[in-house]
């Protein structure tokens, strides 16, 4: 399990079971349908797997528009 999955498990709050049950969901690029990003989330907590990005993404200005038109159909 990745540093940050792991940390949300140590995160002590009221939705946390909720949260470990809650189902990830696939977002595809609205153009190619392809799988970008996952997201996972409960209440107020969502948390984004964005494929492709790893470390050297400098910020939500560097992604790609079809991330962010993913992530933000997911508020």
């Amino acid at each position: 399990m990745a540093g940050a999955m792991r940390w949300v498990q140590t995160l002590t709050w009221p939705g946390l079971d909720h949260y470990n049950l809650a189902d990830r969901l696939t977002l595809l690029n609205p153009d190619t349908q392809l799988t970008e990003a996952f997201v996972k989330a409960h209440d107020r907590l969502k948390f984004y797997w964005i494929l492709g990005a790893g470390h050297s993404v400098g910020g939500l200005s560097m992604l790609p528009q079809s991330y962010l038109q993913a992530v933000q159909s997911h508020r």
